[in-house]
């Protein structure tokens, strides 16, 4: 184990009890004992005046990364709260962190990170935690992340914010069609009951979480918070995808949160979820349609004559719905 504050050492510097943490870390892990470590560390530097909980979910992973958290849980047993998978849950395509870890959340707010990414501001939790507290209206709050390409060797900070908007409205973060780096995030803790049942189930993952949150209050970027770190490496569930799919990945998941509002009768805010798809099919084709010309990729082309035909459909399916309201 690496040479961090032990547990007593974190829990002294907390003013409240530890059996009721006000912030609730989320962390997923699969396969990443060269990674895990560094989550893990991040979160234990954490320095805040209140008291955490780490929830961490290990979905059956194959190589040493279960023994390597259950080693940790070991030795912060008040603070480290594992699950241990014996068959892996996502190959099931369930939601790992709705099913697993958020039920058992104790904290007011939920911090999220998966287990090969890393924290990198020890005070990111309590720099957070102070916004959110200073701002009650808000759903959730976010900062940069620097993107780390293992295969290619390169690294990018990514600004969450490019333009260096502060606050980050209703119609932002649903049109907003990169999303929101999961290790940036601090969102309010909510209830499924705050919502018909088709938006609690269906907005889950990434983009679809920072369009459920838009319906509870805006988002604001916390400029003071280093970046937290993103790897980008094969045996990722995002970056170790086709090409293919990853093109298609952002237009499919703007297109469930699309289905969603309109199922539930969010018309409006279907609407602004049909503009991202358009938009976002358009950029997705076009990508696919200037890769296939320099490689002449049939599967790529198919692709890209996919993402098309998606946002087309939606925007007829739209069409209809208001023709039918009118």
């Amino acid at each position: 184990m690496r040479d961090l504050p032990s547990e007593s050492e974190i829990i002294n510097g907390w003013s409240g009890d530890p059996a009721h943490p006000l912030v609730s870390i989320s962390c997923a892990a699969y396969n990443q004992q060269a990674f895990i470590e560094d989550a893990l560390e991040g979160f234990l530097r954490q320095q805040t005046v209140f008291p955490f909980e780490i929830l961490i979910h290990d979905d059956a992973s194959t190589d040493r990364t279960a023994e390597i958290i259950r080693e940790y849980a070991e030795t912060y047993p008040r603070i480290i709260k594992p699950v241990y998978q014996t068959e892996n849950q996502y190959r099931k395509h369930r939601n790992v962190a709705k099913r697993f870890n958020v039920p058992r959340m104790k904290g007011k707010y939920l911090a999220s990170c998966e287990g090969d990414d890393y924290w990198t501001d020890p005070l990111k939790l309590q720099k957070q935690f102070d916004f959110m507290e200073a701002n009650p209206d808000f759903s959730m709050c976010f900062h940069d992340c620097r993107h780390v390409d293992i295969v290619n060797g390169t690294e990018t900070l990514t600004p969450c914010s490019r333009d260096k908007k502060r606050v980050y409205s209703k119609d932002d973060l649903i049109s907003l069609r990169d999303g929101i780096a999961t290790a940036t995030k601090f969102r309010r803790k909510l209830s499924d009951d705050d919502l018909p049942s088709i938006l609690a189930d269906g907005l889950t993952g990434d983009y679809p979480s920072n369009a459920r949150y838009a319906l509870f209050g805006p988002a604001g970027y916390v400029a003071d918070v280093s970046p937290s770190v993103r790897r980008v490496h094969s045996g990722g569930t995002y970056s170790g995808q086709h090409p293919g799919l990853k093109l298609f990945s952002k237009p499919a998941a703007i297109a469930k949160v699309f289905r969603c509002f309109v199922a539930a009768g969010y018309l409006t805010e279907a609407e602004i979820s049909l503009r991202a798809l358009i938009a976002a099919s358009l950029a997705a084709y076009a990508e696919a349609h200037s890769d296939t010309r320099r490689r002449s990729n049939g599967p790529l082309r198919r692709m890209g004559v996919k993402i098309e035909v998606l946002a087309l459909k939606g925007a007829a399916l739209f069409i209809r719905i208001l023709m039918r309201i009118v």
